[in-house]
């Protein structure tokens, strides 16, 4: 996996309720890449459901890694918040997504389904632009190699 579990800065460590915080780490502010706790599900209050990127990657990578064969199991971390059970949106959605098609790529190379529902997750939080065309013909390109596959078997 190409994530790595951030060190833990002991002195910002979350001390206060108030104050928003990655409920994975526990840290506030930035993490070590310098990215900002993002929130985008439908956690309320202020600080409930704030989390850094490349926190929930590491998570949704251990989940999907865990996963039976089922596919929803396997692309729910990506796509749900783990606290309020809300899809993630907006940017947030856009950029777990967006690392949700590399893990795919990165870790099940031959598997055209895991692939095709990872393309399919990032094609239904993209606005239309021209990344939304780039995903749609991946899910394309995808379909045409596994019809022509001898191994597939429809599910």
């Amino acid at each position: 996996m190409r994530s790595q579990k951030p060190k833990l800065d002991r002195h910002r460590v979350h001390n206060s309720k108030d104050e928003p915080h990655c409920y994975i780490c526990l840290e506030e502010g930035s993490d070590e890449s310098g990215q900002l706790l993002m929130r985008g599900c439908s956690c309320r209050g202020e600080s409930a459901g704030f989390g850094h990127v490349s926190c929930i990657v590491r998570y949704a990578e251990q989940k999907s890694l865990n996963s039976s064969l089922d596919l929803d199991e396997f692309k729910e971390p990506w796509e749900v918040c783990t606290i309020c059970h809300q899809a993630y949106m907006n940017k947030l959605a856009v950029k777990l997504t967006t690392e949700f098609v590399t893990f795919v790529k990165e870790n099940f190379p031959e598997d055209q389904l895991r692939q095709l529902v990872a393309h399919n997750s990032k094609l239904g939080v993209l606005p239309s632009t021209q990344e939304n065309e780039y995903a749609a013909k991946q899910i394309l390109s995808i379909i045409e190699q596994m019809k022509t596959s001898e191994s597939f078997i429809p599910p």
